[in-house]
């Protein structure tokens, strides 16, 4: 039957185009009645893609916020405290800290497929100075190492980092935020920067560069951060049971299970811990925050599709009754078009174009009124990038098709099996 019909309209293009011609003069005789079809269907259409474009512009800017911290990084850290009770007394453990000693041999000793870097926290109530211009005392000073910057994914707008003689020797070399330069430079130009003197807790520090913000996103900011080599943070900054931490870049992620299992290993060793007794030390990894982040934003593109095929089912019931009532207003249409020799199929054809038009204009115009507002919530929201779910837009576009065949398969029916006679007798 399907190609009996595919060579029908193969020979005759003409009926196919005057059926288009008609299926389309038809909507525009009912216009209104053709544009709240076309609104509820594109309401149907404009609920799932606005949330998908949503949800991908949501995850795009996480995936930007959070590469801070190295979605494929493994993190090492000290225990801070437990508490457990003992008969009745609630007992408070504390952990000793990670030692830059113990640093050092993780990463000499350290040999799995992977990139090490370690950094310590310094004092968070920092005071930059440069000739009379001050920072708020609320500066975070961070003493790293030559990787550091590259395995927690920040960029520097000028300048350079540390590099690993920079860091042995703890040279008075200083990299600051962009946020820090206007508080610190603001009418010096960015190229003039560099070498200009900071001072800090009374040294004078070389400023080497300038990092990038990231912006901020649940609580994390890295605008009020400055870095300095971390031997220089031990010699100049000193902090009374200063505890270090270690961040070990993964690049293949199918590997992170393997390393963490060789990092508590070697980790153990190096603390002297034995195999089965309890760790002092923790270790995450990021990847699996982002993950779960994931998770639940699939929720939504779920919630958005369940939402839109349920306004589609409406938009097609909908869609079936108007069509209904357009095949009974012009039954006796039908009845002229069959006497001068229109087949049931040329019939049937004209009604569906007519349903397939509506549903496709209402898909498109849910288009592009999902991806409009969908960018607005994520642009302004969370400061994501435009983002265009191409795929989604086919689904929905395909979607719309559906719709239009489906809906319009009982009246095409319908109207294709009037008898002419009687067709011709309505009034």
């Amino acid at each position: 039957m399907f190609f009996t019909r595919l060579f029908f309209f193969t020979m005759a293009p003409n009926l196919f185009q005057q059926n288009i011609t008609i299926a389309l003069e038809a909507l525009r005789a009912n216009l209104l009645r053709s544009l709240i079809t076309v609104f509820i269907i594109a309401i149907g259409i404009m609920a799932l893609i606005g949330i998908v474009t949503s949800v991908q512009g949501i995850e795009n800017g996480l995936m930007a916020n959070f590469s801070a911290l190295g979605s494929n990084t493994i993190n090492i850290r000290n225990k801070t405290f437990s508490e457990f009770n003992v008969k009745g007394n609630k007992v408070k453990k504390v952990f000793p800290v990670i030692t830059y000693e113990q640093v050092m041999e993780f990463k000499n000793t350290f040999l799995f497929p992977s990139k090490i870097s370690c950094f310590a926290k310094g004092d968070w109530q920092a005071v930059l100075k440069y000739k009379n211009k001050k920072t708020d005392p609320n500066v975070q000073i961070i003493g790293i190492d030559e990787n550091y910057i590259d395995i927690n994914g920040y960029t520097l707008g000028v300048g350079r980092g540390f590099n690993k003689e920079d860091v042995s020797n703890g040279k008075d070399y200083i990299i600051i935020s962009e946020g820090l330069q206007k508080s610190l430079f603001p009418d010096i130009p960015t190229a003039n920067l560099m070498n200009a003197s900071i001072r800090l807790s009374g040294t004078a520090y070389t400023l080497i560069g300038i990092y990038k913000e990231k912006g901020s996103s649940f609580g994390f900011s890295n605008s009020n951060q400055a870095f300095i080599g971390i031997n220089n943070l031990r010699s100049k900054q000193p902090i009374p049971n200063l505890s270090y931490r270690i961040n070990v870049l993964i690049q293949n992620v199918n590997l992170i299970p393997m390393a963490i299992t060789e990092i508590e290993a070697a980790f153990k060793k190096i603390r002297g811990i034995k195999n089965y007794a309890e760790n002092n030390f923790e270790v995450s990894v990021n990847s699996s925050f982002l993950k779960e982040l994931k998770e639940n934003l699939s929720l939504l593109t779920l919630l958005g599709l369940v939402i839109g095929i349920i306004t589609l089912i409406g938009s097609s019931v909908a869609l079936v009754n108007i069509m209904l009532v357009s095949v009974t207003e012009r039954t006796r249409e039908i009845g002229v078009r069959k006497a001068l020799g229109a087949t049931p199929a040329i019939i049937k054809q004209q009604f569906l174009i007519e349903c397939i038009c509506i549903a496709v204009t209402g898909g498109i115009l849910g288009i592009i009124l999902g991806i409009t507002i969908g960018n607005i919530v994520t642009v302004f929201a969370f400061k994501a990038s435009f983002t265009i779910p191409w795929g989604w837009a086919f689904v929905g576009l395909t979607l719309s098709f559906v719709v239009g065949v489906v809906s319009g398969i009982y009246p095409a029916a319908k109207a294709a099996k009037l008898d002419p006679i009687e067709a011709l007798r309505f009034e």
